[in-house]
C-alpha cells in the first residue's frame, strides 16, 4: 500500500474533525448587547447599575447588528450588594443573557467617584469577557441620569458618549482612558490618574464636557476645567491632532473681536528638571511649542517687532495658565504629571526617605513656555 497517497486525504479528515465547530461560541440572538454601562451609590453602601441596549434585544443576524443604531436604546437600573449581584439580578429581568463584553462607555457618578472607582472597575478587570476596551468617564451627577438622556444627536446612547468622546480627545480637551490603561495607573505609585468629566447643560438638556476629573489612588479629588484641561495634556506631553487655545491679548482694544488670538499647537518639547538638593524637592517644567496662528483680528502681523510681541503676550498667558493647573492638582493632591514616578526613576534614593502625599501638594513648580509662531496666516 502506498501510504505517501493517503497522507493528502488523513491530514484532510483531520482538519475536519478539528475544524468541525467552536466549544466557545455566543449566538448574538441569545444575547443582549450592553452598549452603555453606568455605576452610582447607593443607600447602605449598595452599588446601583444602569445599564443601555437596543430596544430590539433579539437581533438575529448580522444586518440587525448593524442597524442597531436606528433602533433606538431601553436602560435597565438594579441595585446590588456587588458588581456581580447586580448582574445576575439584571438577567433575571430579561429573557436574553446580558453581554457586556461590546460596551463603549463605562460612567460613574461623583458620589461614587468620590468614594473610589477600583472596586467596580476590578470585576470589570478580572471577567474573561469584561470591556476592557471601554472608556471610563465621571458625570457631574448620576450616571443613571446621564444614561437616561434624550438626545437628538444619537438614536443609541453608547453612540451619544462615544462620539463625544472621541471629538474631545481629538480637539485636544480630555484624553480618554479605557479600563485596560486606568487600573495600572490607580495601583501604581507616584502618578495620578484623570479622566473625562461630563455633565449636562440643562437649557439645552445635552451633554457637555466640563474637562477632567483629578484623583488620588482611586477617589475623585477634584477637577479641571476647559482650559486647564488642555494646558494639563500640553505639560504631560499628550498633544491632540487639533489642540487649540484662546487668549484675550489687548484688553483696552475698544472692538471685542481684536482683544482676542486664535491659535493652534503644532508641535511641543517639554523638559523636566527635578532638584533634590537637601531633601529641597522642586521641580522645573520647560515647554517649547510651536503654534499657528488661526485669527487674530487686531493686524496681519507683518510686522516683526508686532508679531514677537504677540510672542510675549501669548508665553505669559500660558505661564499663567500652567500655574494655575498645578495649584489647582496639588491642592487636590493629585500628581497627574508623574512627577512621583520620575523622582522614584531617577532619585530612589530620595523616593524612599520621603512620604510623597506630603511633600507634593507643597513642593515648588515652576513652569515656563517659550512660543514660536511658524505660521501666521495667509495674510503677512
Amino acid at each position: 500500500m502506498n501510504y505517501q497517497k493517503l497522507l493528502p486525504l488523513f491530514f484532510v479528515m483531520t482538519c475536519l474533525v478539528i475544524l468541525t465547530a467552536c466549544w466557545d461560541q455566543r449566538l448574538l440572538r441569545d444575547q443582549s448587547l450592553i452598549l452603555a454601562i453606568g455605576y452610582d451609590k447607593a443607600e447602605n453602601n449598595a452599588l446601583k447599575k444602569t445599564v443601555t441596549f437596543p430596544k430590539n434585544t433579539n437581533a438575529g443576524s448580522q444586518n440587525d447588528e448593524q442597524n442597531l443604531s436606528e433602533q433606538g436604546s431601553n436602560t435597565l437600573s438594579v441595585i446590588g450588594n456587588t458588581v456581580k449581584n447586580a448582574e445576575n439580578k439584571m438577567d433575571e429581568s430579561i429573557t436574553e443573557k446580558f453581554d457586556r463584553s461590546k460596551a463603549r462607555v463605562i460612567i460613574f457618578g461623583t458620589d461614587l467617584a468620590e468614594e473610589g472607582i477600583f472596586s467596580t472597575l476590578d470585576s470589570v478587570y478580572r471577567d474573561l469577557r469584561g470591556p476592557l476596551h471601554a472608556n471610563v468617564v465621571i458625570f457631574n451627577g448620576e450616571a443613571e441620569d446621564a444614561l437616561n438622556i434624550k438626545s437628538d444627536q444619537a438614536a443609541i446612547t453608547s453612540d451619544l458618549y462615544g462620539d463625544l468622546l472621541e471629538s474631545a480627545d481629538k480637539a485636544g480637551i480630555t484624553k480618554n482612558k479605557s479600563v485596560q490603561h486606568a487600573c495600572p495607573i490607580i495601583l501604581g505609585e507616584g502618578k495620578d490618574l484623570v479622566l473625562p468629566y461630563l455633565s449636562i447643560d440643562e437649557p439645552k438638556d445635552e451633554v457637555v464636557v466640563e474637562g477632567v476629573a483629578l484623583f488620588h489612588k482611586d477617589k475623585m479629588v477634584g477637577s479641571l476645567n476647559i482650559y486647564q484641561s488642555t494646558m494639563f495634556l500640553l505639560l504631560s506631553k499628550q498633544l491632540a491632532k487639533y489642540t487649540s487655545l484662546n487668549f484675550e491679548v489687548n484688553d483696552k482694544e475698544k472692538d471685542p473681536i481684536k482683544r482676542f488670538v486664535d491659535f493652534k499647537v503644532q508641535k511641543n518639547k517639554r523638559h523636566i528638571e527635578l532638584n533634590t538638593d537637601d531633601e529641597d524637592i522642586h521641580a522645573k517644567i520647560k515647554m517649547e511649542i510651536d503654534i499657528e496662528i488661526d485669527e487674530y483680528a487686531a493686524n496681519h502681523l507683518s510686522d516683526e517687532k508686532k508679531m514677537n510681541k504677540l510672542r510675549r503676550k501669548i508665553e505669559h498667558k500660558l505661564n499663567e495658565l500652567a500655574e494655575e493647573t498645578i495649584t489647582v492638582t496639588q491642592e487636590a493632591n493629585s500628581d497627574v504629571l508623574g512627577l512621583g514616578e520620575m523622582l522614584k526613576a531617577y532619585h530612589y534614593n530620595v523616593w524612599e526617605k520621603i512620604n510623597w502625599e506630603e511633600v507634593y501638594p507643597e513642593m515648588n513648580i515652576d513652569v515656563d513656555f517659550s512660543v514660536n509662531i511658524i505660521r501666521h496666516g495667509l495674510l503677512n
